[in-house]
C-alpha cells in the first residue's frame, strides 16, 4: 500500500476517532464512504464492493468502539446494564441479516446506497426536529424499550455499515429522553458487542476476489491497521472535546455530518 494512502487512512482514523469520542457513532459516517471509494479504486464492484465496504467499515467501528468505551469506563461514564440490553438483541438481528448479505448477491451497490441515504435522512430529521419540551426528564429504565431499540439497531446496522450509532442515538433521545452525552456513551458501548459476531460472519465469508495479501474473508487488516492507528489518538481528542461543549452543540455537529453525507450519496445516485 502506498505511503500516501496509509497516511490518508491514519488521518481519517483520527477524524473517525474524534467522532466516536464526541458523538458516539463509531466513525461509520467516515469509514463507509472512504472504504467505498478505496475499494472501488481497486476494481471491486457490485455486491462484492458492498460486502467489502461493510466488513471493513465494521472492523474500524469495532476498534473505535472498544477504544472509546474503555476510556468512557475509566472516566466513570459507562452504563453496562443499558448497553447489554441494547447490544444482545442487536446481535441476533444483525448477525442473521449479515449472513444473508454475505451468502447471496441480492444486496447490490444501488440498494445499499438507497438504504444508506434513507437511514441518514431519518436520523437527520430525528436530530433536527425540536421536541415539544426541551428539558424532558429521562424515562425510568425499561428493559423492553432497550430490547426493541436493539433489535431495530441490528437490522439497520447490518444493512448500512454505520455500526448502529446513527440509529441508537436518535431513538435513545426521542423515545427514552436521554441526554445527548448519555445516549452517545450507551451507543458506543453497545457497538463492539453487537459487531463482534457480525465480523465473524464476514471473516468466514468467501469473497470472489482476493483484495489484499493479508485477508480473512472480507476483512482486510492491511487497510484497517492505519485507520486503527489514527483511532487511538482520535478517540481521546473526541472525549476531551465532548466534556467542554453542550448537548445542543453535539446535536448540531451530528446533524451537520449527516446532511453532508446525504447530499454526497444523492448526487452519486441520481446525478453521476
Amino acid at each position: 500500500m502506498l505511503i500516501t494512502t496509509a497516511l490518508l487512512l491514519i488521518a481519517l482514523g483520527i477524524i473517525g476517532g474524534i467522532l466516536s469520542g464526541l458523538i458516539g457513532i463509531g466513525g461509520g459516517l467516515i469509514f463507509v464512504p472512504i472504504f467505498d471509494y478505496l475499494l472501488k479504486s481497486k476494481g471491486i464492484e457490485g455486491s462484492e464492493l458492498v460486502k467489502f465496504t461493510l466488513a471493513n467499515s465494521f472492523f474500524c467501528i469495532f476498534i473505535a468502539g472498544i477504544l472509546t468505551s474503555y476510556k468512557q469506563f475509566k472516566q466513570g461514564n459507562f452504563y453496562l446494564k443499558e448497553i447489554l440490553y441494547t447490544a444482545i438483541p442487536a446481535i441476533v438481528t444483525g448477525a442473521a441479516l449479515t449472513y444473508f448479505v454475505t451468502r447471496f448477491s441480492w444486496y447490490s451497490e444501488s440498494v445499499f446506497k438507497l438504504l444508506f441515504v434513507a437511514l441518514l435522512v431519518y436520523t437527520a430529521v430525528k436530530t433536527f426536529v425540536k421536541r415539544k419540551t426541551i428539558e424532558e426528564k429521562e424515562l425510568p429504565f425499561s428493559a423492553q424499550r432497550y430490547i426493541i431499540i436493539g433489535l431495530f439497531t441490528g437490522v439497520a446496522s447490518s444493512l448500512s455499515g454505520l455500526g448502529g450509532g446513527v440509529v441508537m442515538i436518535p431513538l435513545f433521545r426521542n423515545i427514552l429522553k436521554l441526554d445527548m452525552k448519555k445516549a452517545a456513551s450507551i451507543s458506543i458501548g453497545a457497538i463492539p458487542i453487537l459487531l463482534f459476531p457480525v465480523l465473524l460472519v464476514y471473516g468466514f465469508g468467501k469473497p470472489n476476489v482476493n483484495q489484499a495479501i493479508y485477508q480473512w474473508g472480507y476483512l482486510t487488516p492491511l487497510y484497517v491497521a492505519p485507520v486503527a492507528l489514527g483511532l487511538w489518538g482520535g478517540t481521546s481528542i473526541g472525549l476531551k472535546i465532548s466534556k467542554r461543549i453542550t448537548n445542543q452543540t453535539l446535536q448540531i455537529i451530528f446533524a451537520s455530518l449527516l446532511s453532508i453525507l446525504i447530499i454526497k450519496y444523492l448526487i452519486e445516485l441520481f446525478v453521476l
